[in-house]
């Protein structure tokens, strides 16, 4: 279970950033094509809707041992630029220990790391990555491999898919570029972005770790927004 929660709680603070980058930062990697060059320069450049401040339903689920051991939480969550995150749990079934050490620990870890100012370290941004030529087009997104700087826990070794020609984005998958452990010998992510009233959040992630002995372990968090920078979402989940 040790291996389980080092794997989940790499992976939630690896994932749960927004891209941005500061104007001016330069592209590195392999040469893109000068289309895929404007439509990821589009990308790091925008700054048009920032998130500052949520309301969100989450719902999060893990299981390890083959399904043995499983559980699920749901939560409040918010986001403020004084009070920082903070969550509330609303309901939780299954294993104690999943549900401790994986899902409670979970949001501790997403507390933990903004508090601490650390959002920065895995950015999609110019100074933590450089970005090259991946596969083509794929359902209408564009996708562009991600390559690590350093070699950081919080950091993946993948691939974005971006809108076109906005350079908006869609995906984040790929494997955690430093194992969480000695036991886990991958882990793998995707995350899962939309724009909600204009603003760009995320709206699910995966993640599956390949843990010895405990063998095939995963992880997903899906949001249902109430309330985006101070105004009610159109939709909002329904009432709790």
């Amino acid at each position: 279970m040790k291996q389980l929660v080092l794997a989940i709680l790499t992976c939630v603070l690896a994932c749960h950033v927004f891209a941005y980058a500061a104007d001016g930062e330069a592209l590195h990697g392999a040469p893109l094509a000068p289309a895929q060059t404007r439509l990821v320069e589009r990308f790091l450049s925008n700054t048009n809707g920032a998130l500052t401040r949520y309301r969100a339903f989450r719902t999060l689920e893990a299981e390890t041992r083959g399904g043995k051991m499983r559980a699920r939480l749901t939560a409040w969550t918010t986001l403020d630029p004084v009070q920082g995150f903070q969550y509330s749990i609303v309901e939780e079934n299954g294993s104690s220990l999943v549900r401790e050490r994986v899902l409670h620990a979970a949001l501790e870890a997403e507390r933990d790391v903004r508090a601490k100012g650390e959002m920065d370290r895995s950015a999609l941004s110019a100074s933590n990555y450089e970005f090259g030529v991946d596969h083509g087009p794929e359902n209408g997104l564009v996708r562009v491999a991600i390559h690590p700087k350093r070699h950081d826990a919080m950091l993946i070794e993948g691939s974005i898919l971006l809108t076109d020609p906005e350079g908006d984005l869609a995906r984040v998958e790929g494997f955690l570029i430093k194992k969480p452990s000695f036991w886990t010998r991958e882990v793998q992510v995707v995350r899962h972005y939309e724009r909600i009233d204009g603003i760009r959040v995320p709206v699910s992630m995966q993640s599956t770790a390949r843990v010895v002995i405990a063998g095939r372990s995963t992880f997903s968090m899906v949001y249902e927004y109430e309330s985006i920078n101070g105004l009610p979402v159109a939709k909002g989940p329904p009432s709790r």
